[in-house]
């Protein structure tokens, strides 16, 4: 960034040294002696580099010191004949009030022309020919001048925190009065005009224009679109992230000033700079960051290299060397991405909070059945790779900080209690296409941790609804949960209860976020922060799946399957599943339940059930988990067949088909049940629903 403004002091400038009381041969009168120069301040568009085309600011008018402030002068000259023929003086001057846009300057001590023998006729040749040369050194509003004891290597430092002000080291520069300058030396002939003394910034300055747009508040103050900071961001200089130091700063603070070429050399003391809010009230920008580093700082090895760090109301933002790389380079083809004496470089950026995107895909179910097995059932399990539902095209996104309550606790959706989803994440295009959030989200701070679910079916919050899934509060063990209530049910594909499902982000336990700007948290256990990457939702089904399908011999000890009825004894018929960890709690007390046929089919029974733990105690035991098979005889009498469920184990095997002793959620459990006259064969299989995934991306 380019320093939009350069000195030109405009001063006369009585500059009257401490002549010889012996009377000169050539003398003039006083007033002819004086030395009068002029100096001024001048702030021009040519002297600013910025990353936005067409922004650069206007400043082509001069401007005057504060009055008080204290130059360091060097006046040379040569005197044919003298010894030494070239004669140096210094000397301080001091700034009067503003006249328009220049200060008078007294001087003390003062000097004459004739301290340089311009005024002797044979001079001429020499001195008057090549006349003066003035070298000045200032910091604009200091009342107190630097000591130079050599103009061509004043050394100079900047601070690392400027964030209360960086005037005070605001190095200018004066060196246009010499032969070799532009406006070239100040000869005896033009002593009654004065001559231009002009002071230019002798530092680099960077400043970044701050534009605070999605996700920030709406400002009534500036209008009803624009947006605006909670607090004044912080903006610091820096090439790392976090408290890393890892790479070298690229910020230069010192280094060795040569006031007669403007040149600076033996730069050193690289350090992050925090720079101060030069203004909040702009009428285009939000707020705007200046800072100072010595001339010589380069932006960075590479277009991806950081600059600078962001912290706007809690989130981090980092800031690319590319913009302002690439327009010093529309600017100088041959540049080397270093700050130049005297331009201000000026980079503007536009804040938005971070946005949860989402991008998902879901996998379905897949089917594994058993072949029949004499006496016990057998259990495969199997993933599939079905494809997703057609009915999958939205769900409802949840976020708290805590893992079992506050989800959306912003959007109780209405009195009754039931928790409204924070935002509708669909996806109405083709498969693979990006997941789109209604309305958008954004991480209100970059070290905030959020618990993140998904739920599908979309929830509700209309109490009349029994078709769709409600988030609402319940008590287990003295404590609150946000959790879903669910009942078994007759499964159908793609509806609630059946088919609910539950995402949380698919990460291991004991991996950690790696956002270097706070302290690390368990992305399982505390949540995900705002980091740059992707967030895996994993959707998991939350019933299980129950299976029953009827056979029978075809020899004399056939048996009759129509109307048969098939219950499952002493199991709860309702229950909770929990937004936070997807446990499955039981509630009310056991009965029996009867599995609802599936249409069309006599043999094949379906149903959605509560996971649960599988009661059992000695073989059959009343208290027992137990399927029992009805068959109605055409002579009107029944026959009932019983099979505890929970010592089932998988053919040939010792293993349970229920090792925790429980039906899990989104597990699909498949039963054989082979009738004759005098004994029940009980075959099946096992097979979980698959997994269904969403990628949600997450960038600041």
């Amino acid at each position: 960034m380019k320093i939009s403004a350069y000195i030109y002091p405009l001063f006369a400038l009585a500059l009257m040294a401490g002549c010889s009381k012996e009377t000169p041969v050539y003398s003039v009168g006083d007033a002819d002696n004086e030395i009068l120069v002029k100096a001024g301040i001048s702030e021009g568009a040519d002297r600013s580099v910025v990353t936005k085309a067409g922004s650069e600011d206007s400043h082509s008018s001069h401007v005057a010191f504060t009055g008080g402030t204290r130059l360091s002068l060097q006046v040379s000259g040569r005197w044919t004949g003298h010894d030494p023929e070239t004669v140096v003086s210094t000397t301080v001057g001091t700034v009067a009030t503003a006249s328009g846009s220049h200060n008078a300057v007294s001087i003390d001590p003062d000097i004459y022309w004739d301290d340089f023998g311009t005024a002797d006729p044979a001079n001429a040749s020499t001195g008057r020919a090549e006349g003066l040369s003035i070298y000045g050194v200032a910091v604009n509003g200091v009342s107190t001048a630097a000591v130079i004891n050599d103009f061509s290597a004043l050394a100079w430092n900047l601070a690392a925190d400027q964030s209360t002000g960086w005037s005070a080291k605001d190095l200018l520069v004066s060196n246009n009065v010499r032969p070799e300058g532009a406006d070239g030396s100040y000869k005896f002939s033009q002593k009654n005009d004065g001559k231009l003394l002009e002071f230019r910034h002798q530092m680099s300055k960077i400043t970044f224009r701050l534009i605070a747009n999605d996700g920030f508040e709406t400002s009534s103050a500036v209008g009803s679109t624009a947006r605006k900071f909670a607090s004044v961001p912080q903006v610091v200089l820096t090439s790392n992230v976090g408290t890393s130091a890892s790479v070298d700063e690229w910020p230069f603070l010192s280094g060795s000033v040569n006031v007669t070429d403007g040149s600076v050399s033996a730069q050193g003391d690289r350090s992050k700079v925090t720079m101060r809010t030069m203004s909040t009230t702009d009428a285009t920008y939000t707020v705007i960051k200046d800072a100072l580093v010595v001339p010589g700082s380069c932006f960075g090895s590479a277009d991806t290299d950081i600059i600078a760090r962001i912290d706007a109301d809690g989130n981090i933002y980092y800031v690319s060397a590319e913009k302002i790389r690439a327009k010093m380079l529309s600017l100088d083809s041959s540049t080397d991405f270093r700050t130049e004496a005297g331009k201000n470089y000026v980079i503007t950026v536009i804040v938005n909070k971070t946005r949860i995107d989402v991008t998902a895909t879901v996998l379905d179910w897949t089917d594994v059945v058993a072949e029949e097995v004499e006496p016990v059932i057998d259990v495969n399990a199997s993933y599939g790779d079905g494809g997703a539902p057609a009915e999958f095209s939205a769900f409802s996104f949840y976020r708290s900080i805590a893992l079992d309550s506050g989800y959306s606790a912003d959007n109780t959706g209405n009195a009754n209690g039931f928790f409204a989803a924070e935002s509708v994440v669909s996806n109405p295009s083709a498969p693979g296409a990006e997941w789109v959030f209604s309305p958008v989200l954004h991480w209100p701070s970059h070290d905030i941790h959020y618990q993140m679910r998904g739920v599908w079916p979309l929830t509700v919050t209309d109490a009349d609804d029994v078709t769709s899934p409600k988030v609402e509060t319940s008590v287990h063990d003295t404590k609150e949960y946000q959790v879903i209530k669910v009942g078994n049910a007759m499964y159908q594909q793609g509806t609630f209860p059946s088919d609910l499902m539950v995402a949380r982000p698919d990460v291991a336990a004991d991996v950690e976020c790696s956002n270097p700007d706070h302290s690390h948290k368990y992305l399982f256990s505390d949540g995900v922060c705002a980091t740059e990457g992707t967030v895996n939702l994993e959707f998991a089904y939350m019933m299980s799946k129950v299976e029953v399908v009827l056979s029978t011999t075809e020899g004399s000890d056939k048996v009759n399957l129509s109307g048969a009825k098939v219950e499952v004894t002493n199991v709860f018929t309702s229950g909770e599943i929990k937004l936070g960890d997807r446990a499955a709690f039981t509630s009310g007390s056991v009965s029996d339940y009867m599995l609802n046929p599936v249409a069309g089919s006599a043999e094949k029974r379906l149903d959605a059930i509560v996971p649960q733990e599988l009661t059992y105690t000695t073989p059959r035991a009343e208290s027992n988990v137990r399927f029992r098979i009805t068959i109605f005889n055409a002579d009107g009498t029944k026959d009932i067949y019983h099979a505890d469920v929970a010592p089932i184990r998988k053919n040939g095997s010792t293993e349970l088909v229920a090792p925790e002793g429980r039906w899990e959620s989104g597990v699909h459990y498949i039963y054989n049940l082979k009738l004759s006259k005098t004994k029940i064969d009980a075959v099946a299989t096992v097979t979980d629903w698959v997994k269904a995934v969403a990628d949600e991306e997450i960038w600041f």
